[in-house]
């Protein structure tokens, strides 16, 4: 049953849990997010908390946001000053009805730039009347997105450790700052992150450490904020905030008027973006003349949410609050984000309207490496760009410094070593010097040791204490410097710490100080630290970081990441150190290279639009190879690595610049109508050869050979892409392929081309006939052939219909595509000695309107209800066993958990009334069971299995409200069936019985489908998981046939 919600884009808090049944109210109560006292929103219905406290509510109205119909005049923008009445009446209208719901309830945020509503906190007794109130406003809700802080890979930094190359003069940030004259003068950049250290040397700042340490976060020191750098900011929700907090007082925003960073994060990305390097312990930013903007939105620790980002994404378009967009910014960096990132109307409404404002939003994919789909949201979103990570050319990068080993007998080794951010430089000890075996270093040498030690080299393993106390007990027994291995494999670290020591000091390998201690068995090992030998690695040069989060983006595949830019051990400003750098790593320092070329890119083409800015640098990147013969997938480097002076220097751009195909599921071969538009920017005509470059042998494509633009005008070009689906093809693979536009042999622009084609088949049964009349057909047998006229094996699971459901509306306003939307379900009662345990099964099929790339997004449930009082008695849904119990382990990552409702219930009703912090929440004392759950993924299909004995009574009906709960929408995006259903747990009671639940169909060959007549009316389902899906809000998909029964006699 589809029902009107209230406009709650995000709700945090604890509301009331009604359980379903017929009625609307109910249905209507189901659809509110409930998250538990962790910020965790469990995907089972009867877990889910029982009493309410307080919620907070985003709530959207009708009239659309301001910059929606902005226009761009005269080089500003100019927004509709009708619509901008409404939208204040509609404001003051939404208060005037809060202050008569109840003086208690307290508005958070107001949004009309980029998103026209409000965020509020409602104490729990208003749930209902607030829904009522709300309920006429044609809304949508949406679970809370947490939005994590970015990991990042530190180390400490040491002086100049990067030689000629920066991170940025690798993009050519300083090629173009030498051709174009500009270096982001008159730029306005926001950092949405946790702050800026603006006492920092980097953005103009004294230099001195004590000027932050005196700093009170929570107030403005008298002229010392705003500066002439950080020229403008807030902090949106104050150091106590975590949006997953375990408390109110962590999870409401407490926000003041001084942004300035705690946690580090933010101050590295805007030393990036546009900081002024000393040339020794930091270096330029790259658009180092730029504006910058702290948009506070993390505490101190923990995670944000989206509201408090689109309160950011609103200061951005609009600084004072005044509704004109004048003092608006320019590019606004994020380098946030959660991972499995999917299409979220919330971010789409704000980054839209940002774009049409002309703010560029730059965003990081996340860090969680090379799984398909995990790119993260907000990245996701279609207008945003997606900023992969990448290696530079920076010394440290690629070129190590190295000692030389020499060992008795005359052979020598060279090891690279990890040189010291708390030890003297190694330069200039060119002497070889013996060393001096002291274990892991934890207490001072004895005096023989100490004898031997003095003016050697100490070999030290690192483990147990800080490098600084093995430093210190090298130095003070008399050593010259000093030796630490490593105690795990892989690569060495920089030695950092809080101390600043006289010798030096460096660190190698763990295989380097094995092959040293084995040596030093034979005789005495020299070591010459400053011997003039590098141990050197170019290979590792553009290549992607291997925790750079691989796309594309989840439930539809759009292509993301976009865009690389560097990301491993990037140099920028210490936070609190005055004017020293640290080394971060991971994509949130990608994404400030990007911003920061926008901002450049920005200055020199001030009229452009954000898309035109996004073709520049999607569509002259350089295409990024993982060897000498294999490029990237486009799912892991988007287009390329960004080259800014490429970007700036182009005569055209192209929109889309990307041509994403999104899932495609193919037959035997499956042609797509594509076009882009080509812009001449130059003051000259413009002709192209248009070459297309397929990378898959799946992948064929045709263009016109030429195409000719006239100077400033513009032309539309179109294609065919076509992609094949061998017999013998994989079922799941991603296309990838260029169209390049081609000047005197050289690709100008190229626009990638990705997707993903999922094989299809192409099953459909007979008529289904049974061997009988339509009076005594009870034990009749039935007959239908199921065929397979497709390139593709497919499978056909055999169920009686048990429920369909009508398709949701869908919100024209947000462009809202509705997922986890139920279509149909089915059931099967069947004695399944193939089991391990055999016995009798109860499998429940699940069907949605659209398909999903996971079925981590939707979570197909059951509410079981024994006694006929349409309460639930037990309950059965899809999940890992681990998030509900630790004690209960299981060899498969997810299992159709059967548990006993009422027992979870108590449970939860338990530790909400018995909270306190750090305690844990298990049901493992309501868990019955354990069985499969089959799920079909890039598809619409799941299925749940009961085993009808876990009962302790043997009942012979149940009832079942069965739905999908949507773990990105939470109960905002919950869909059951209008109605509690029968199901008899005797097979002939249904309507089919007795047949193969499944089987696969051969492609062009066919199955005969024998099954005997019960006593049930319901029409035979079968559902075909490896047919062709759509994204159509309107045209069902080939994944499910009902079959009506068709009597002989």
């Amino acid at each position: 049953m589809k029902t009107s919600l209230p406009i709650v884009l995000g709700l945090l808090g604890v509301l009331t849990m009604t359980g379903c049944s017929n009625s609307k109210k109910n249905k209507d109560d189901a659809q509110a997010t409930i998250e538990s006292k962790e910020g965790q929103d469990l995907n089972s219905v009867s877990g889910r908390p029982a009493e309410v406290e307080q919620f907070l509510a985003t709530v959207q109205f009708s009239e659309p946001a301001l910059l929606t119909s902005s226009r761009y005049t005269n080089g500003k923008h100019v927004v509709d000053e009708a619509l901008k009445e409404r939208i204040l009446n509609e404001h003051q209208q939404f208060k005037e009805m809060l202050e008569y719901l109840s003086p208690a309830i307290k508005i958070i945020h107001e949004y009309k730039m980029v998103l026209n509503g409000m965020t509020v906190l409602v104490p729990g007794k208003y749930q209902d009347r607030f829904y009522q109130m709300t309920s006429s406003m044609n809304a949508q809700s949406f679970k809370p997105q947490l939005i994590e802080r970015a990991d990042i890979q530190e180390e400490a930094a040491f002086r100049n450790s990067w030689g000629e190359v920066t991170s940025a003069s690798f993009i050519n940030a300083s090629a173009f700052q030498s051709q174009f004259n500009a270096r982001g003068e008159g730029i306005k950049v926001g950092i949405i992150d946790t702050g800026i250290d603006y006492t920092h040397k980097m953005f103009g700042g004294l230099g001195d450490a004590t000027a932050y340490q005196n700093n009170d976060p929570k107030l403005i020191e008298d002229q010392s904020f705003p500066t002439a750098k950080v020229a403008g900011g807030y902090d949106f929700v104050g150091e106590s905030y975590n949006s997953g907090g375990l408390t109110w007082d962590q999870r409401l925003p407490q926000p003041d008027p001084d942004p300035l960073d705690i946690g580090g994060h933010g101050t590295h990305v805007a030393g990036t973006v546009a900081g002024l390097g000393d040339g020794v312990n930091t270096y330029d930013g790259v658009a180092p003349k730029a504006s910058l903007y702290a948009l506070k939105v993390f505490g101190t620790s923990g995670s944000t949410s989206d509201s408090v980002v689109i309160a950011a994404l609103e200061y951005a378009a609009d600084p004072n609050g005044d509704l004109d967009p004048a003092d608006k910014l320019d590019v606004v960096n994020l380098s946030l984000g959660g991972a499995f990132g999917s299409p979220n109307s919330l971010y789409d409404i704000a980054m839209r309207n940002l774009t049409i404002g002309r703010i560029m939003p730059v965003i990081s994919a996340g860090n969680s490496g090379d799984r398909p789909y995990i790119v993260g949201s907000p990245s996701t979103t279609a207008e945003s760009i997606s900023v992969a990570a990448s290696v530079d050319a920076m010394d440290h990068n690629w070129r190590s410094p190295a000692l030389k080993a020499g060992f008795s007998g005359g052979d020598e080794s060279v090891m690279g070593y990890a040189p010291s951010a708390i030890t003297i430089p190694a330069d200039g000890f060119s002497e070889a010097k013996a060393l001096v075996d002291l274990g892991l270093g934890t207490s001072a040498p004895d005096d023989d040791t100490k004898a031997d030690l003095l003016g050697k080299f100490a070999l030290i393993s690192r483990g147990e204490t800080s490098f600084c106390s093995k430093g210190l007990i090298a130095q003070d027994g008399g050593a010259a410097g000093f030796v630490v291995y490593n105690n795990a494999a892989g690569d060495p670290i920089t030695m950092g710490g809080d101390c600043m020591l006289q010798i030096p000091g460096v660190m190698i390998s763990l295989a380097d100080g094995d092959a040293i201690k084995e040596a030093m068995n034979g005789g005495d090992v020299m070591v010459t630290l400053d011997a003039g030998v590098f141990e050197e690695a170019p290979e590792n040069i553009d290549k992607i970081a291997g925790f750079s989060s691989r796309g594309p983006r989840s439930i539809d595949s759009l292509l993301k990441p976009e865009i690389t830019a560097p990301g491993v051990e990037i140099v920028s400003a210490a936070v609190g150190s005055g004017f020293r750098g640290v080394r971060f790593g991971g994509t949130s320092m990608a994404a400030p290279h990007v911003a920061g070329a926008a901002a450049l890119l920005r200055q020199a083409f001030p009229n452009a639009s954000v898309a035109e800015l996004k073709s520049r640098m999607m569509n002259t990147s350089l295409t990024m190879k993982q060897d000498e013969t294999n490029l990237y997938p486009l799912s892991r480097q988007g287009a390329g690595r960004i080259d800014i002076l490429r970007a700036a220097q182009t005569p055209a751009t192209v929109s889309p610049s990307a041509l994403s195909l999104g899932q495609v599921s193919a037959g035997a071969e499956r042609a797509i109508r594509v076009q882009f538009r080509v812009e001449n920017s130059s003051d000259e005509s413009q002709t192209f050869q248009v070459l297309a470059q397929s990378l898959s042998p799946e992948l064929r494509m045709s263009f016109p050979s030429m195409v000719s633009v006239g100077a400033g005008e513009a032309t539309m070009v179109r294609g065919d892409v076509h992609i094949e689906s061998p017999y013998n093809a994989v079922p799941v693979t991603e296309i990838d392929g260029f169209v390049n536009l081609v000047q005197n042999s050289s690709v100008v622009l190229k626009i990638p081309v990705h997707g993903v084609r999922v094989k299809a088949a192409d099953i459909r049964a007979d008529r289904l006939t049974v061997a009988s009349s339509s009076v005594d057909y009870v034990d009749a047998p039935a007959h239908t052939k199921v065929s397979n006229d497709g390139n593709a094996p497919g499978e056909a699971l055999i169920f009686n219909l048990l429920a369909q459901d009508e398709r949701a509306a869908r919100n024209l306003k947000s462009s809202d595509r509705t997922f986890c939307d139920l279509q149909s379900v089915g059931y099967r009662v069947v004695d399944d000695w193939t089991s391990p345990l055999g016995g009798r099964y109860l499998d429940i099929a699940f069907k949605l309107y659209n398909p999903v790339t996971d079925w981590i997004f939707c979570q197909p449930t059951a509410l079981i209800d024994m006694d006929g009082d349409e309460l639930a008695d037990f309950e059965v849904f899809g999940s890992d066993v681990q998030s509900y119990s630790l004690q209960i382990a299981s060899e498969d990552n997810t299992n159709s958990i059967l548990v006993d409702a009422e027992r979870m219930r108590d449970i939860r009703r338990n530790y909400d009334l018995n909270f306190f912090p750090g305690q844990e929440l298990d049901f493992g004392d309501a868990i019955l069971d354990l069985q499969a759950y089959q799920t079909y993924n890039f598809s619409t299909v799941a299925m749940l299995r009961i085993n009808l004995e876990a009962f302790d009574n043997q009942w012979q009906e149940m009832k079942l409200m069965p739905g999908v709960l949507s773990s990105w929408r939470g109960r905002a995006g919950d869909d059951f069936v209008s109605k509690w259903q029968s199901v008899y747990i005797d097979p002939a009671e249904s309507s089919f019985f007795n047949f193969d639940p499944q089987f696969t169909v051969r492609a062009g060959d066919f199955e005969d489908l024998d099954l005997v007549k019960g006593i049930g009316q319901e029409p035979l389902i079968l559902f075909y998981p490896q047919n062709a899906a759509n994204f159509s809000v309107q045209q069902n998909d080939m994944q499910s046939q009902v079959l009506k029964p068709r009597y002989q006699f």
